[in-house]
């Protein structure tokens, strides 16, 4: 039987972002209780942040089989997975473009990559006319997370379109320091970075995280 000591303890080493410590604090609390779907589905989003997808997806189906399908976070971090490992996505599908774009941005966060860009890839093959693209930041977000991956090429098809539907923006101004960045060209992206901040992109926390995790302006 678990305690709620036992379970509370696990999930404050999840919430100080000692992911190794909390993954064998979830595993040991699912050899206690086989039947604990709570257990496993932590289980699931720790090897997800450490870069364990197999293990990740793994856990995820044993979680979403003892809730039934009836946990939608589950089932969406499960069908995420699925794809990012290459396989079919159970149905009916549960998971949307946001849904895909953060565990995406999660693998592109322990550099699985190729993982990453079946997700992206998804999105676009899958939601070609959903709104969720017309938002220009997510467009950033795709962009940047095709830069960070090496797929600079496929980003700068996306900024031709995004340059054509909002030139000015400080969107567009950082997919284009991000294209640059990914080149190697460090010094002008900077430069459109500096705009992009001063035209707006200072009040997105995801940009600002994008830049200095990157350490952009420490490279000048």
């Amino acid at each position: 039987m678990i305690t709620n000591e036992q379970r509370q303890h696990a999930k404050d080493l999840k919430s100080q972002f000692k992911i190794k410590e909390a993954l064998d604090a979830f595993l040991e609390l699912s050899k206690l209780d086989p039947n604990d779907m709570e257990s496993f589905a932590e289980a699931g989003f720790c090897y997800i942040l450490l870069g364990d997808i197999e293990s990740a997806l793994k856990s995820l189906t044993r979680a979403d089989e003892l809730a039934g399908g009836k946990d939608d976070i589950v089932t969406i971090y499960k069908q995420t997975m699925e794809i990012a490992c290459g396989k079919e996505a159970a149905q009916p599908l549960k998971a949307d473009p946001e849904d895909f774009m953060v565990t995406a941005q999660m693998l592109g966060s322990v550099q699985k990559y190729d993982q990453a860009l079946r997700l992206i890839e998804y999105i676009a093959i899958h939601f070609p006319k959903n709104p969720w693209l017309d938002v220009p930041m997510n467009y950033l977000r795709v962009i940047m997370l095709l830069c960070q991956s090496g797929a600079v090429d496929i980003a700068e098809h996306m900024l031709q379109t995004m340059t054509e539907k909002i030139p000015q923006s400080w969107e567009t101004f950082a997919a284009t320091g991000a294209i640059k960045a990914g080149k190697g060209d460090i010094k002008d992206a900077k430069t459109d970075f500096n705009k992009a901040l001063e035209l707006g992109g200072a009040q997105s926390p995801e940009f600002l995280a994008y830049i200095s995790q990157r350490e952009i302006f420490a490279q000048i």
